[in-house]
């Protein structure tokens, strides 16, 4: 079994929305930091804008570099059946369901509506491949590392 793993080198999509999230959230909570202690935005208006646009910035920089979208591909198979039964296995413990089953193709999803709605932006669903002796995964980095691991144990 051979495991080979290629990624995309950096998503603007990615990055803005790690940025969009983090810039509403960082917001919002300074805002209600602003009313909670009853002081004036005018006051502090540089750092009220500051802080909001450098931390999602500095966040969705090295989200986007570190957890990358990819493929993974697994080749020379000995016993296909069993490296996707150990793939779907580990998934289910990792919070991840079956959301579509095709001829040669599964696509898992988070299992709680919590999960599916962090899907949207994160991205974090994995498809599976599987063609003769040959499987292609696409998804997240820190899912194939994860996956990678668990393949390589067996």
């Amino acid at each position: 079994m051979v495991i080979k793993k290629t990624y995309e080198k950096f998503s603007v999509r990615d990055f803005f929305l790690y940025w969009f999230v983090m810039f509403t959230i960082v917001l919002f909570m300074q805002f209600i930091a602003y009313v909670l202690l009853g002081r004036s935005i005018r006051d502090n208006l540089i750092t009220f804008f500051i802080i909001p646009f450098l931390l999602p910035v500095l966040y969705s920089l090295m989200w986007s570099f570190h957890i990358r979208n990819g493929i993974m591909s697994i080749t020379e198979i000995n016993d296909m059946d069993k490296i996707l039964i150990s793939i779907g296995h580990a998934l289910d413990k990792w919070g991840y369901k079956e959301k579509i089953k095709a001829h040669n193709r599964i696509v898992y999803d988070k299992k709680t509506k919590w999960g599916r709605f962090w899907n949207y932006i994160y991205r974090e669903g994995l498809e599976v491949i599987h063609e003769g002796d040959n499987i292609k995964l696409k998804g997240k980095r820190n899912t194939f590392l994860r996956l990678e691991y668990t393949l390589k144990k067996m």
